[in-house]
């Protein structure tokens, strides 16, 4: 795989020319960004993740509240 590209160019109305760029460069920048995509991915998924997470937690939170608050009542009313 060369690391060079040839650009063709009019230099002026009538004859062409080429001239010889690195595309090292460009290729950096690309693989950089395929890096910051993926793991800007992996980090969006992660904070889901953590977020479902979250969720369940105080569900569970909730639903020990709720029973706790309905026993309560239950022997609170069983009682009068």
């Amino acid at each position: 795989k060369s690391s060079t590209h040839q650009f063709y160019y009019k230099l002026t109305k009538r004859y062409w020319t080429i001239k010889e760029y690195s595309v090292q460069p460009v290729h950096d920048i690309l693989q950089n960004k395929r890096l910051y995509e993926f793991l800007f991915e992996r980090r969006t998924q992660q904070y889901i993740d953590e977020l479902k997470q979250k969720k369940r937690l105080q569900n569970v939170r909730k639903e020990c509240f709720m029973n706790t608050a309905e026993s309560f009542i239950r022997d609170n009313y069983e009682k009068n």
